[in-house]
């Protein structure tokens, strides 16, 4: 009971969590009408250019620095405690206007 759980994130992992944040319905839906066939190109070519280097880069500082709080405690480290502060409230503000975003969507969206 008083063991703990090395927590660790892998790779694939990592890389599957940002394609859910950044690849969102209104882009499954826009992209294709839009572009047609040549919307799967562009998309494999986003795989490569962002999210595989993405999620590389992340699972490497996540390995080397395992301590919590994710790109707050990065950029703590690396440019001091003032950026480490403004990258958490960036963050939280992102997600506070995120959310909704999201949620207004959904709603929109199933009230067809």
């Amino acid at each position: 009971m008083g063991e703990t759980q090395e927590k660790k994130v892998s790779l694939v992992q990592t890389i599957l969590f940002t394609i859910c944040s950044v690849l969102v319905l209104d882009s499954l839906a826009g992209a294709p009408a839009f572009a047609g066939v040549r919307s799967i190109t562009m998309w494999l070519i986003f795989a490569v250019i962002f999210f595989i280097p993405y999620g590389l880069l992340n699972a490497e500082l996540g390995s080397t620095y395992p301590d919590a709080g994710g790109i707050t405690s990065w950029c703590t480290r690396a440019f001091g405690e003032h950026v480490g502060v403004q990258v958490g409230w960036f963050y939280w503000i992102n997600v506070a206007f995120w959310m909704p975003a999201v949620f207004l969507t959904f709603a929109y969206w199933l009230s067809f």
